[in-house]
């Protein structure tokens, strides 16, 4: 508990060193795609997020295949909002998937995908399976689960926005509460998005 609250004041020092897009569009200065930044939500971006998940990895005492996961999404252009009260945030990353991927065609991937969610966060469940969403002009697909680490437990709500070859992820994580309180945000924040 004393790494977590160590790990929540430097969070804390670190966001409010940083420069938070307050904007109401967000661009992301690498990869150009955007989204409407929730009010009062802080959004960022590059070496902060790296840094950011360098700290928690550096406090918390996580498995190797969190850590390796951490490690992959520092390299893909990511950005990470984050609610005013610091506990819940929408992680957004962008991956070439090196061809076109119909959003039915996730949904075939969902039962290899709630493995590999198993595996690195042992006790993961399903509470909403994979299904086919629309979020204005994108075609999605989307679940929601929970899981329990450092001795806390989430609730989480992914969706898969396919564009081109890229595969656009949106990640809420909800800390000790359920992710109907911040759905609409998501949905806010998928239907505003944007690609160059």
């Amino acid at each position: 508990m004393k790494r977590l609250l160590t790990l929540m004041l430097a969070l804390a020092l670190a966001l409010s060193l940083c420069v938070a897009a307050n904007a109401e569009v967000y661009t992301h200065p690498e990869a150009g795609y955007g989204f409407n930044a929730p009010e009062g939500w802080m959004v960022l971006d590059g070496s902060t997020t790296s840094n950011l998940l360098d700290l928690g990895t550096g406090l918390l005492d996580l498995s190797d295949d969190i850590l390796a996961m951490l490690d992959q999404a520092k390299d893909m252009p990511m950005a990470l909002v984050i609610s005013p009260n610091l506990m819940n945030n929408i992680a957004v990353t962008m991956e070439d998937a090196g061809m076109e991927i119909p959003p039915a065609l996730l949904l075939m991937l969902g039962d290899t995908l709630f493995e590999q969610y198993q595996t690195i966060f042992p006790g993961f469940v399903v509470t909403a399976p994979m299904s086919q969403v629309d979020f204005g002009e994108w075609k999605a697909a989307m679940f929601d689960g929970e899981y329990e680490m450092a001795g806390m437990r989430f609730a989480l709500r992914q969706v898969f926005v396919p564009s081109g070859t890229y595969l656009f992820g949106f990640v809420l994580t909800v800390n000790g509460g359920a992710v109907e309180e911040y759905a609409p945000v998501l949905t806010d924040l998928v239907t505003s998005f944007f690609v160059p």
